[in-house]
């Protein structure tokens, strides 16, 4: 029997919890212990789901929580260690006292989760507006490097030490049946089409203080409404997440805007699955790759260049009220792929030939005619929804042949035995 501690210490995002929870409750509870390490934010996603876990206050600080962390780990004694992801654990030494340093003193076999493959990007992030930092090769120093699929591909060239699994494990697809008992339940008209987006409280952070950025998440909600708005059919947004949209109910048009700040896991799933349309600025989320392996078309809002609003006079007068007024506030704008994050350049090559790209439309946030056109088509053209869903089910036939987190484990005792 393999004792394995999932350690996930991200406290903004749940997308690395996820990851963790996906590799860890998959594995043959015959052949392995699972015990989870996180953030008390997140006990209750594990205890809906059952899943033994131990927890840290992030208000007790570092000492306090490094101690927790150092009996749990001479007490449970695990025969791996699987860090999901390393960075965001990194990050979080401020308040958990947990490094890479101090893992590796325990000569426990060291799994870490790379989310976007690093491991092609020399470590080095850049941020909204151009900012970018170096990061240490933490990579290097885990004794095997794992991939979610998606993000991540299963590239031939890779190095032996990484292993890749399919983020889930089935084809997450609702009946129209229960399609429809949750929308009801949800009270959407049967008249209106359902688009869901989901935010989470990292989104409201401006890590580098930029006035600019600060005026995009500002009016990051008027823009999507305001394209909703324009399309001028009936239109159910469900929103889940934090900060509800201050939108007046008298200028909505024919869209109607539902907040829930939060779902438990299950609620969550299924109103996801039951949407017409799911709707995103973050290539990365986790949320997307689910919406994709449940057949859901999937418009992913992107940047690729930089725009100065001041150049565009003439190109402004063409556009709505709303759109001229925010172009003035925001003036201008950066590339990104990651919403608020930037990540432009990181992303580029865990993107690069990977197929994962094919299962959603791309639409570039700033250009009006073609956010209209697009949200048009995947919410009327039945054409072009069904040609987006073959590709869906075709990349999630080929994710769910990857080997299972069972059988990375069972490879890699047999590689260390082999040693």
């Amino acid at each position: 029997m393999n004792k394995v501690l999932i350690i996930v210490l991200s406290e903004i995002s749940a997308g690395e919890l996820t990851i963790g929870y996906e590799f860890g409750s998959r594995l043959d509870k015959n052949k392995c212990q699972v015990k989870f390490l996180v953030p008390s934010k997140f006990v209750s996603y594990l205890q809906e789901r059952g899943q033994d876990y131990i927890s840290l206050n992030i208000n007790d600080g570092a000492f306090i929580n490094k101690t927790i962390v150092d009996n749990l780990i001479n007490s449970y004694k695990p025969d791996y260690i699987l860090l999901s992801d390393i960075y965001t654990i990194e990050y979080s030494r401020l308040w958990s006292g947990v490094s890479m340093q101090m893992l590796k003193q325990y000569a426990i076999p060291i799994l870490g989760i790379d989310e976007y493959e690093y491991l092609s990007t020399k470590c080095k992030p850049d941020y909204y507006g151009g900012n970018f930092e170096i990061l240490p090769p933490l990579l290097d120093d885990c004794d095997y490097v794992i991939r979610n699929c998606p993000l991540n591909i299963n590239r031939t060239s890779q190095d032996q030490k990484v292993k890749c699994f399919s983020l889930y494990d089935r084809d997450l697809e609702l009946s129209i049946e229960r399609k429809l008992e949750v929308r009801k339940k949800l009270g959407v008209s049967e008249c209106n089409k359902m688009i869901m987006y989901s935010s989470s409280s990292w989104e409201s952070i401006n890590f580098h203080d930029m006035p600019s950025l600060g005026m995009l998440m500002k009016w990051l909600p008027t823009i999507l409404h305001n394209y909703l708005k324009d399309l001028n059919v009936p239109i159910t947004l469900v929103h889940v997440g934090p900060n509800k949209w201050d939108i007046d109910i008298n200028q909505c048009g024919k869209v109607t805007y539902m907040n829930f700040g939060y779902l438990n896991p299950t609620e969550f799933d299924e109103c996801l699955l039951s949407s017409d349309l799911f709707i995103t600025t973050n290539v990365v989320s986790v949320t997307l790759s689910k919406a994709i392996f449940g057949s859901i078309p999937c418009i992913v809002f992107q940047n690729y260049k930089n725009i100065d609003f001041a150049k565009l006079q003439k190109t402004l007068l063409k556009r709505p009220e709303w759109y001229q007024k925010m172009a003035k506030d925001i003036k201008c704008v950066f590339p990104f792929r990651a919403g608020f994050f930037g990540w432009f350049r990181l992303l580029e090559a865990v993107l690069s030939d990977n197929e994962y790209t094919d299962t959603y439309e791309v639409v570039q946030l700033f250009k009006y005619d073609e956010v209209l056109e697009k949200l048009q088509e995947y919410l009327f053209n039945e054409d072009k929804v069904t040609v987006l869903k073959e590709k869906q089910k075709e990349y999630i036939s080929k994710v769910l042949k990857l080997t299972t987190p069972q059988q990375i484990i069972d490879e890699i005792e047999q590689e260390r035995h082999n040693k």
